[in-house]
């Protein structure tokens, strides 16, 4: 089930029947603590913007605020304070947040992703996505898409849902695919419109480790369904200019 939230840096304007609301906790819009109290009912997402401030669920990183680099080092302060945190970008700075917690050796966090298409559907490895703003969004508010169960925000144990040894590739896939799309094909020549060489390359890439994550899950399938022990070593080999 998808839910609706509400955020906005005029608390007032946000529906008190909002089921979730999210609101800042520093910076020159933090809400006071009369502006949560206007959402007794409502869950409420915690957002910081400096990477210093060691509260709240999500950090937002954008222009202005955190940047990508800065964002592993909220996260790890976070989890030491026993919350399960989720950063917030765009669509065209996920890739660089993504490979951030790669280089800083970070467990990612959950994402909260803004792509003002209009639409509720939210992307794989999010749990959130704000489609829409104002004035398309109705008032002097954002809206975003949260999935049923947001960890850290509705609650349980803290959880790293993709690490650097999780065999999914989920992450690495969705940055190889942000970075396709982000690359303009050629221009001119008998090519024109065509993938360029590089957009080619990734997407050899993307196609390898999605049937690499698909062999490794029917390998881990048949270890549980077969209960076998002990260890074993695999070799993989990615050609990066397939047919070449």
């Amino acid at each position: 089930m998808t839910r609706i939230m509400y955020d906005s840096i005029t608390p007032s304007a946000i529906p008190t029947t909002a089921a979730l609301v999210a609101g800042y906790v520093d910076g020159a819009f933090a809400w006071s603590t009369a502006d949560w109290a206007r959402f007794p009912h409502s869950a409420k997402v915690r957002i910081a913007v400096f990477p210093s401030t060691n509260d709240g669920h999500v950090l937002d990183v954008e222009q202005g605020d955190a940047t990508p680099a800065q964002a592993p080092g909220w996260v790890r302060m976070r989890r030491a304070a026993g919350v399960d945190p989720t950063i917030y970008c765009n669509t065209n700075t996920w890739s660089a947040v993504i490979y951030a917690f790669h280089i800083a050796d970070v467990s990612p966090p959950h994402y909260w992703i803004a792509h003002y298409d209009g639409t509720t559907t939210i992307p794989s490895g999010a749990v959130a996505k704000q489609f829409n703003d104002p004035p398309g969004s109705g008032g002097n508010y954002d809206v975003s898409a949260v999935v049923d169960y947001w960890p850290g925000v509705d609650g349980g144990p803290v959880t790293n849902p993709v690490t650097d040894t999780d065999p999914s590739y989920e992450a690495l896939i969705w940055a190889m695919e942000a970075m396709i799309n982000n690359r303009p094909a050629i221009a001119h020549g008998p090519n024109a419109g065509q993938p360029n060489v590089m957009q080619q390359v990734l997407a050899g890439i993307v196609t390898q480790l999605t049937t690499m994550q698909q062999d490794l899950t029917a390998v881990q399938q048949a270890q549980n369904a077969m209960k076998l022990t002990g260890t074993g070593t695999a070799t993989i080999t990615v050609d990066l200019l397939p047919g070449s």
